[in-house]
Formats: C-alpha cells, sequence, structure tokens
C-alpha cells in the first residue's frame, strides 16, 4: 500500500469545497470516495488536518483578493452594456436589471466573505 499523500489530498479537499467532491475528484485523479475518506481522516490525523487548514485559508485569501477586480470587470460591463442598449428595450431592461441584481448579490457576498476572513485570523483566545 502506497504512503498517504498528504499534499494530494489536502489539494483534493480545498478543491472540493471550492467546486463539488464530482469535480475535485476528476481534476486530481480519484473517486468521490476517496474524497469522502479524506474528509474523515482530518477528523483523526492531527496533521492532515493542519495541512488542510493552512492550504484552505490561502486559498480562500487568494480567491478574496480577485474578487475586487472581477467586480469591477462585471460593473464595467454592465455599463457598457447599459450604455448600448436601446432605451425602452424590454429584453434589454430585463438584462440589466438582473445584472444589477447580481451586482448586488455579490456586494453582500463579498462584506460576508470580509467578516469571515477576518473572523479566521484573529486569534482564537482573548487575553483578559
Amino acid at each position: 500500500m502506497p504512503a498517504f499523500n498528504y499534499d494530494l489530498a489536502s489539494s483534493a479537499l480545498v478543491d472540493a469545497a471550492y467546486m463539488g467532491d464530482t469535480e475535485a475528484a476528476k481534476k486530481h485523479g480519484v473517486t468521490t470516495r476517496t474524497i469522502r475518506n479524506w474528509r474523515t481522516r482530518l477528523e483523526t490525523d492531527v496533521h492532515f488536518s493542519s495541512l488542510f487548514r493552512e492550504k484552505k485559508l490561502l486559498s480562500d485569501q487568494e480567491w478574496a483578493s480577485e474578487l475586487p477586480s472581477a467586480i469591477r470587470s462585471a460593473i464595467r460591463f454592465v455599463r457598457e452594456s447599459a450604455k448600448e442598449s436601446k432605451l425602452g428595450d424590454p429584453k434589454a431592461t430585463a438584462v440589466i436589471a438582473d445584472a444589477l441584481s447580481i451586482l448586488a448579490e455579490v456586494a453582500i457576498t463579498r462584506e460576508i466573505l470580509d467578516a469571515r476572513l477576518a473572523g479566521q485570523n484573529r486569534p482564537t483566545s482573548q487575553e483578559g
């Protein structure tokens, strides 16, 4: 039996958190059953759990740092699309309204993520 590959397993579990077990399993050449087994192993393997948490935190921070640029690009696209659409065109109006709704949801999600990430970086115990 080959030695447990901590790096592969922790990377696959981080990917599974973002893309789901099926896609992560395909990406890493394992089965979804293996993904589930590795997730269970997190509960008992301190080294594995620690490595996973480190990779997950780095991935969360990387993702969060890309978000402002993506939001700005989406806003620019919606703005330019609105300028080019005919005033009063019901289809264009519906699309722009949907895009605006999505942007509002993204803004709220960003605030939630910022709060969560800020919470992850705080010490777990407070000195009194």
